[in-house]
């Protein structure tokens, strides 16, 4: 049978979503991708990696532009990457200025056009794989059930087993070897390299925007919306509706 949280979610488009918030001076904006198949171990590491080349640090060229530099507008750039048969990946700026909300997406592309233009920088990448490293031995330390007991229930859910026992295993050894992918990306890839992925994988490739807008007249409408929804619920459970349920429900066996 075919497990609902492995098939295709329809396309998605552009949205804005209100939220209630009585400081209307700041919002969210989200931009997402869908992303590698859950098997393919290698190109959701090196994902990974490059998402971290584009944030992790104040000198990043997201956080550069949009949290460090005098003109910004959020206080954050966080990406999220989300493990399924079919992965996707999202980018969050948190607490963007209202003013800005409907930039942002602009922006990100501009940003993103200048980095594939200048090229990837290879030196910064591979601190960026040592410090991944550097990290995930910390986590193995610090925390080895958390770290893998991730990545097994992941395996549970979504690994392929129409490969028979043999197969599995193999699948479940490569997803858990995170180390091995990050030595076969500083091995393999190259700046252009780099550079191509984050032109392929990210500026070209399909995305959706979500803008979160705050809304106080949204948060002071609210309460009565509720007010109104339990009131018809009450409605629809109240005793007259409960009468009738032992007509539609068959007499226990013991009573007969």
């Amino acid at each position: 049978p075919v497990k609902t949280w492995a098939e295709m979610p329809p396309p998605a488009t552009n949205e804005e979503v209100l939220f209630p918030s009585e400081d209307e001076s700041a919002g969210y904006v989200a931009i997402g991708w869908r992303t590698h198949a859950y098997n393919e171990f290698q190109d959701r590491a090196v994902a990974g990696l490059l998402w971290s080349y584009l944030t992790d640090s104040a000198a990043s060229p997201l956080t550069e532009a949009f949290v460090e530099s005098d003109d910004a507008v959020c206080s954050g750039v966080y990406p999220s990457a989300n493990t399924y048969a079919q992965g996707s990946q999202e980018l969050w700026f948190d607490d963007c200025e209202a003013s800005a909300l409907d930039d942002v997406e602009g922006m990100f592309i501009d940003v993103i056009k200048a980095e594939v233009e200048k090229g990837v920088d290879l030196e910064r990448m591979h601190d960026v794989i040592g410090l991944e490293r550097r990290k995930y031995l910390s986590a193995i330390e610090d925390q080895p059930g958390d770290t893998l007991l991730d990545t097994m229930i992941h395996h549970f859910i979504y690994g392929d087993r129409d490969g028979g026992d043999v197969e599995e295993s193999k699948q479940l050894r490569e997803a858990l070897d995170f180390l091995a992918s990050l030595d076969k990306a500083k091995k393999e890839l190259d700046g252009p390299a780099w550079t191509e992925l984050l032109r392929t994988s990210i500026l070209e490739a399909p995305r959706v925007c979500v803008v979160g807008r705050p809304s106080a007249k949204l948060g002071r409408d609210m309460p009565a919306q509720e007010k109104a929804r339990t009131e018809a619920q009450a409605k629809v459970d109240s005793l007259p509706t409960i009468s009738f349920l032992p007509r539609l429900l068959p007499r226990p066996s013991f009573l007969c």
